[in-house]
């Protein structure tokens, strides 16, 4: 698996948070049948559909196997959403995170930011351009991910 430890954690805590839901262009790792990792990307399907591709496959025209809420088939078997991880190094999936904030807060101009702390380390904060907002008081914290995943824990 590429993820470490700490995404790994990281993911299945996101997974978990009641304001989390799949998007389309997000990238998600699952295991195959053989319990080998692989990734897979949420594309738009027919209709209001989403559906799973292969990133690695040169054909890039879906599937047109719907997922359902419960779950999904591909070419080695039936899985269940529940166990897709998101990879929180992506930048499209990071970007949906974003959003996913922003939705949570009904904020609009939530923002992430690098800093550099007292001692000269950096951290990530949250922003908004509601200075009364309680986002702006989230962080530092060490990555992107986790200031992101810390502001949808905290989301009313």
């Amino acid at each position: 698996m590429i993820m470490d430890k700490k995404e790994l954690d990281l993911a299945k805590r996101l997974v978990s948070l009641k304001n989390w839901t799949w998007m389309s262009g997000m990238l998600a790792w699952r295991k195959t049948h053989r319990n080998e990792w692989v990734q897979v990307r949420f594309v738009e399907g027919l209709g209001a559909h989403t559906e799973l591709a292969d990133p690695k496959v040169l054909e890039r025209t879906p599937s047109k196997t719907l997922i359902m809420e419960s779950g999904h088939t591909v070419v080695d078997g039936w899985h269940r959403v529940e166990d897709l991880l998101p990879d929180l190094t992506d930048p499209a999936t990071i970007g949906c995170l974003i959003f996913l904030v922003r939705q949570a807060w009904e904020d609009p101009t939530i923002s992430t930011a690098a800093t550099r702390e007292k001692d000269g380390l950096r951290g990530w904060i949250m922003d908004s351009w509601d200075p009364q907002s309680p986002i702006n008081s989230i962080g530092p914290l060490p990555t992107e991910v986790e200031i992101l995943l810390t502001g949808l824990e905290l989301a009313p």
